[in-house]
């Protein structure tokens, strides 16, 4: 921040590039193009007296001039200004000078501009002569050439320049310089700058100004950018809100608030324009009026100005990108109290709502009276509030609003008084870069949506022909070629063509609810262009199907709420419409259940199942033309709770037995299983199971494979009339059983 004062707001220097009474400061549109500026001296040098700058005493007091680095002006400062100081001895008159020798052509020049910043509390006048050289010689002789003057008196209320109201450009027409024979008594009269050689009689040779105290003041300011030019110079500016006309305020068509509005934690807060504040607004005329900012504030409170049309009822953002910073009159009373400048930059692609990018920038109320306080926009950080805004750096281009806020004032009631905000300056061209417009890109499921790549500016003469980047789509929870199209490429941007492009992303419908999905975007290998704030985003597809709340799965995804038994396998295919299990009427990818059983195998059971004793039940696996029993891993198999008996009674090898017991000339396997082992009921069907040798089960004459889904917690389906599901028969004859488990006993604890 900028400020006006001396050694206890060192860190703040003021801009004030006022509307004074005399013809001495002309305001124009633009700054003129460098053809049209002739520098004298810009003071980068660092070394006044080795670059043609002399001092001179005068009649009461003296000074001198030096280097200063550290107080520069808003714009043209570059690194260096020249100061100057005189000490009066409380005595008013000529306390000396200063000036520079430089030969310059004054061709086509009607201005002389220099920037100021002059102390406070003091009042003299500053004699700027400029010496012509009539005789072509390239010196200034008092005899025979002449002298042209102008008195510019700086004062607390100028005309030339305000004492004390930073840094101010000054700009003076050269027809207002009068031929002053005091000193330089030759001549012809007139202000005819021009060398011989472009066919005049001779260049300016010196600027030199006399500084003469009007009240006994010591003399103290810094100056910088001495300049002659077409038309006078200008810092650009653009007024935003000098609280002429009321505080209009309103609704857009989405029902956000716009105009002038306040905001606060619950703390009482109100705005008011008046045109009595405690003191004038330097510079101002009268009547003029200012903004009142009033609360008693516990946590923050403040006004917002969401830029409004003239009717009122559209949201309408401004383009601040070519301006160095936002200033404005702030009246200080040294409250001690924080107080905060917000920027209310763009807002996501298609909003409706008040989703704009906060900046902040941070001050004290630790002055007194009126300071113009000048806020680079380079100075301002994000502000995260919530509200869903993109995050995409500061970019000026389109600013909805500012706001002024303040924090806790300790109990105590204050009003804060602000008049005359603008923004001003030339913003430094930035490096050219290349982002995505917005964070987040929502596409309807079904549709194409345009995903939006832009340069952070225009590109001018001293960029590329060309630029380019590419683009491609990566998973997130969205899968390609079922949920979008993958897609990648390279956006080329031509110079003096759009500064922003798009690729297309299509996405697929289908007829299933699956909330809402993200496709990752990238950026990568710019060329002749740098990377810009945002190389990565999303685009969310948003679902466009009701949530079915019967749907117990519909398996889009793996199983995993599934449990099954060791000898059933779970999987999820996926299959196409035209496949030959597609499910009728099914998408055009479809994720199923695939349940994996025993193989179902032929047993015969040659003995007695309810056997007593030391009973032997004997059970051929029979082999078939369509499996080979000799596969089966004799040692893995059960005849319900019995194993093999015939047991290698040295080696504890559970023996195999092979042979063809049907005469069908394929061999079987024979068990011998202990009948009391079995463990089922006489009448019951006894499960036979076991493993190949690759491990595949095997199951006849009852087979315990299951797969089931648990609830973490209990499900009401009394409004329903039945448990539906698709299932692709085989026709194998086999039996396939649904259970459901009800009415679970309470948990005892």
């Amino acid at each position: 921040m900028k400020g006006r004062n001396g050694n206890k707001y060192r860190s703040l220097t003021t801009l004030a590039v006022m509307a004074l009474i005399m013809s001495v400061l002309v305001a124009v549109p633009a700054i003129p193009a460098a053809a049209d500026t002739t520098v004298f001296d810009d003071m980068e040098h660092g070394d006044p007296f080795g670059n043609g700058w002399f001092a001179f005493g005068g009649s009461v007091g003296g000074g001198g001039i030096a280097a200063n680095a550290v107080d520069l002006p808003p714009s043209d400062g570059g690194a260096l200004s020249l100061e100057t100081g005189w000490g009066s001895g409380g005595v008013p008159g000529f306390f000396g000078g200063f000036g520079r020798t430089n030969p310059t052509d004054l061709s086509g020049m009607d201005h002389f501009n220099f920037w100021i910043n002059p102390d406070a509390g003091q009042d003299y006048t500053l004699e700027i002569n400029l010496q012509d050289d009539d005789t072509g010689d390239d010196l200034a002789d008092a005899a025979v050439d002449d002298e042209f003057q102008y008195d510019c008196v700086v004062s607390a209320t100028g005309p030339c320049a305000v004492a004390g109201g930073g840094w101010q450009l000054v700009s003076i027409p050269l027809a207002d310089f009068f031929d002053d024979n005091s000193f330089f008594t030759g001549g012809n009269g007139s202000l005819d700058a021009v060398p011989t050689s472009s066919g005049g009689n001779g260049q300016l040779i010196n600027a030199v100004i006399a500084v003469i105290g009007n009240s006994g003041s010591d003399v103290n300011f810094r100056t910088d950018y001495w300049a002659f030019s077409t038309g006078p110079l200008t810092v650009p500016s653009q007024m935003i809100d000098d609280f002429e006309n009321g505080l209009p305020n309103g609704t857009d068509g989405d029902g956000n608030a716009i105009g002038f509005l306040t905001f606060s934690d619950g703390s009482p807060v109100s705005i008011a324009t008046t045109g009595t504040p405690p003191a004038p607004v330097p510079g101002s005329g009268a009547g003029n009026d200012v903004m009142a900012l009033s609360g008693n504030v516990v946590v923050f409170a403040g006004f917002t100005h969401a830029f409004e049309n003239d009717a009122v009822d559209t949201w309408t953002p401004q383009d601040w990108s070519s301006y160095e910073g936002i200033r404005f009159w702030f009246f200080g009373q040294d409250t001690g109290t924080g107080l905060f400048v917000d920027l209310l930059d763009n807002r996501n692609p298609g909003s409706t709502t008040d989703d704009a990018e906060r900046f902040v920038f941070n001050f004290t109320d630790d002055f007194t009276g009126w300071q113009l306080l000048e806020l680079p926009f380079s100075e301002f950080t994000r502000k995260e509030i919530g509200n869903g805004a993109p995050n995409d750096g500061l970019g000026l281009a389109q600013v909805h609003g500012w706001a002024l806020g303040m924090l806790s004032t300790g109990g105590a009631g204050r009003t804060f008084y602000v008049d005359q905000v603008e923004v001003y300056g030339v913003a430094e061209i930035p490096p050219l870069s290349v982002t995505f417009a917005s964070t987040n890109y929502e596409i309807d499921e079904g549709a194409t949506g345009d995903i939006v790549v832009k340069l952070n500016r225009p590109m001018n003469s001293d960029d590329p022909a060309q630029v380019s980047v590419d683009y491609a789509t990566e998973m997130a929870s969205a899968t390609p070629e079922r949920d979008y199209t993958p897609t990648s490429g390279t956006l080329t941007f031509v110079n003096g063509g759009a500064s922003q492009l798009s690729f297309p992303l299509a996405t697929i419908d289908d007829t299933k609810w699956e909330a809402a999905e993200t496709i990752i975007l990238r950026l990568a290998n710019p060329v002749d262009v740098e990377a810009g704030f945002a190389l990565q985003a999303r685009a969310t597809i948003i679902e466009n199907d009701p949530y079915d709340p019967l749907l117990l799965d519909d398996f889009e995804r793996f199983p995993y709420n599934w449990d099954a038994s060791e000898n059933v396998t779970l999987s999820n295919p996926e299959l196409a419409d035209a496949d030959a299990l597609a499910r009728p009427g099914q998408d055009s990818f479809e994720g199923v259940l695939q349940v994996e059983g025993p193989l179902a195998v032929d047993i015969d059971v040659q003995g007695n199942e309810c056997g007593r004793g030391n009973a032997i039940v004997p059970v051929n696996l029979l082999s078939t033309p369509d499996f080979d029993a000799t596969t089966v891993d004799h040692t893995t198999v059960a005849f319900g709770n019995a194993t093999e008996s015939h047991v290698n009674k040295k080696t504890g090898i559970v023996q195999r037995h092979e042979e063809d017991v049907n005469g069908d000339g394929l061999t079987d396997l024979v068990f011998h299983f202990p009948a009391t082992d079995i463990g089922v009921d006489c009448d019951a069907p006894v499960p036979f199971n076991g493993e190949t040798f690759d491990g595949k089960p095997i199951t006849a004459g009852g087979s315990n494979a299951t797969f089931s889904r648990d609830f973490a917690l209990g499900q009401d389906w009394t409004d329903g009339q039945a448990l539906t599901f698709w299932y692709y028969g085989t026709g194998t004859g086999e039996n396939v059983t649904v259970n459901l488990k009800d009415n679970r006993a309470s948990d005892p604890g």
